[in-house]
């Protein structure tokens, strides 16, 4: 799923093949990060529902408050219901490697929210901070370096 927002596949088309793949493949954490980027589409779009019934039943019942399950935590933020700061605490300690891992993932949510609302200064300083986590093997800090150049080059 994470080869159709890499492809540059704008984010409708990015949207419906995600979620034509999560109708018939997605379970667990592809399932998951599937539906997040879905649910980023739609930011990204200016969507004004960012998690229909369909991606909120990834989600229900799970803890997004206590950051022990990373996937809701990012989806409570992308609705909306949890702030920026609340994904940053989730993500914990930047000093173990999880706590990068969830810190790269994090700056790179919360840049590309920014940037939607309008917010490039903003943007380029949590992308900045993606890529200082060095997890250059996440699809996020990919995307990160990729919207970095956009951001320099307006």
């Amino acid at each position: 799923g994470r080869r159709h927002l890499r492809g540059g596949h704008r984010p409708r088309q990015a949207q419906a093949r995600l979620l034509a793949w999560l109708r018939t493949d997605g379970d667990g954490e592809s399932r998951d990060y599937a539906a997040l980027f879905v649910m980023l589409c739609r930011v990204r779009m200016h969507e004004r529902e960012v998690c229909p019934a369909e991606l909120e039943a990834v989600f229900v019942g799970r803890d997004a408050e206590t950051g022990k399950d990373w996937p809701a935590a990012i989806a409570a933020f992308l609705r909306w219901d949890r702030t920026e700061e609340d994904l940053l605490r989730a993500a914990g300690s930047p000093a173990t490697a999880a706590g990068r891992e969830r810190a790269c993932e994090a700056w790179f949510y919360a840049g590309a929210v920014r940037w939607t609302v309008g917010d490039a200064d903003g943007a380029l300083e949590r992308f900045e901070k993606c890529v200082k986590t060095g997890m250059f093997v996440f699809f996020e800090y990919a995307r990160t370096r990729a919207a970095i150049e956009n951001i320099r080059r307006k």
